[in-house]
C-alpha cells in the first residue's frame, strides 16, 4: 500500500505521469503521483522482508533471525565474488600460479616487470 503525504489517502497503485518539460521527443521524465491529488510525495505503508518478501511490521527489515543471517550470507558472498573479479585480483592469482609452477617467490612488482620483459 502507498500513502500520499499531502492528502493522507491510501491506495494500491500510484498514477504514472509523464513530464515532457517542453520537449517534443524523448527521453521524458516519468514519475509516480497520487491518483487523487496528483502530489508526488508518496510513502510506502507496507513493509516487506528484504530476504523472503513477506510482510513485516513497520521499520523492520527481516521477518526472522534466519532471514537476517541468510541475507547477510548472500551479501558477503556477493562482495567476495565482486572482489575476486577485480582486475588486480586476477593479476595476483596469475602471479601466484606462476610462482607455484616455477617454484619462485616473485612479488607483484617483480612479476609485472618480468611480464614486461617478455
Amino acid at each position: 500500500m502507498v500513502q500520499c503525504k499531502q492528502c493522507g489517502r491510501t491506495f494500491t497503485k500510484a498514477k504514472l505521469v509523464t513530464e515532457r518539460h517542453g520537449f517534443s521527443s524523448p527521453p521524458f521524465e516519468t514519475r509516480m503521483v497520487c491518483p487523487y491529488c496528483s502530489e508526488g510525495s508518496l510513502v510506502e505503508t507496507d513493509w516487506h522482508c528484504r530476504c523472503c518478501g513477506i510482510r513485516v511490521p513497520e521499520n523492520t527489515l527481516y521477518c526472522s533471525d534466519a532471514c537476517r543471517k541468510r541475507a547477510k550470507r548472500i551479501w558477503e558472498n556477493e562482495k567476495r565474488r565482486k572482489r575476486a573479479e577485480e582486475p588486480i585480483n586476477r593479476l595476483l592469482r596469475k602471479k601466484e600460479a606462476y610462482n607455484r609452477l616455477h617454484g619462485t617467490h616473485y612479488s607483484y612488482g617483480q612479476f609485472t616487470a618480468l611480464k614486461e620483459e617478455k
